[in-house]
């Protein structure tokens, strides 16, 4: 909702400054401060170690807005026109007209947003320092990086294929697992990305 209510205004061409906008948010996708000066900046905002460091840093890329300025382009002017006519203000036509046409795009990019943070075990490995805000992808890395370890030190000390086996077995385990969750939701998404691939081809 948050990328949605950004890439909303961006999407009028007759946006003060429109092309300047765009092209700062084009430089954040091929350049990234670094991870001391993120780090710095989110321990002066006071979200080292909160919960809200895995939601305030990632509630906007501007890749996924990119998708929502193309598909709010796609949706025409007329609808938006009338509903001026008609005395709405921007807020409402986003609100009544444009959202409930994104159903689409906005199950895509969720899914996007939720695979992204779903796999994510960075922010919980150097953002957050108690055990309780550890993710799963966080503990399931642990297990492998002591999987491979157990690997390496059975190899070396000529431990039996067996127990080599057993380890590599318990590191895809864990692999399987974390896809699970993913797995099960796109089933329900998938009418939503056909749905989304075919927005624009029909002319009418």
């Amino acid at each position: 909702m948050f990328t949605a209510l950004v890439s909303y205004p961006l999407s009028k061409k007759y946006l003060t400054f429109r092309g300047f906008y765009v092209r700062i948010g084009v430089v954040t996708m091929y350049f990234f401060g670094g991870i001391i000066p993120t780090y710095l900046l989110l321990n002066a905002l006071g979200l080292i170690d909160t919960f809200m460091v895995y939601i305030i840093p990632s509630l906007y890329s501007f890749f996924n807005a990119i998708l929502f300025i193309n598909f709010f382009g796609s949706i025409p002017d007329a609808l938006e026109e009338s509903a001026k006519i008609d005395g709405a203000n921007d807020w409402r036509i986003f609100r009544v007209i444009f959202l409930p046409l994104s159903a689409p795009i906005l199950a895509t990019v969720s899914l996007f947003y939720g695979v992204q943070q779903w796999n994510s075990w960075f922010d919980a490995a150097y953002y957050t320092n108690s055990e309780e805000l550890a993710t799963l992808q966080l503990v399931l890395y642990q297990i492998i990086s002591q999987a491979n370890g157990a690997a390496i030190a059975a190899n070396y000390l000529g431990a039996g294929k067996q127990n080599i086996n057993i380890i590599d077995s318990m590191k895809y385990a864990t692999m399987v697992i974390s896809i699970i969750p993913v797995a099960v939701a796109y089933p329900f998404l998938q009418k939503f990305f056909v749905q989304g691939m075919l927005v624009g081809s029909v002319k009418g």
